[in-house]
């Protein structure tokens, strides 16, 4: 998979969001495991990881450097930035 052009995660945010990354953004419903998810968590704080599923309010993301391990963990769906389909990556 292609790196964005920093390490912050906001620049996961697709293109056509305003973002840096490349890649085709979608809308919850649409989304499918591993596709490229971007988070916020506070002020000028984001969260990327992948996209597991959602339900009932919550989304539930893959991710790394979380504890010094990678897990899932359940986001709420108002924390939702973007979502890019990795197919068009």
């Amino acid at each position: 998979m292609p790196t964005a052009e920093t390490i912050r995660a906001k620049s996961y945010i697709g293109e056509e969001n305003g973002g840096l990354f490349k890649g085709t953004s979608i809308l919850l419903d649409e989304a499918k495991e591993g596709d490229i998810i971007v988070l916020k968590r506070g002020r000028n704080m984001y969260h990327v990881g992948t996209y597991v599923s959602h339900d009932k309010g919550f989304i539930v993301v893959r991710g790394g450097n979380q504890n010094n391990r990678v897990k899932e963990s359940n986001y709420l769906e108002s924390a939702l930035v973007d979502i890019v389909d990795y197919d068009s990556i």
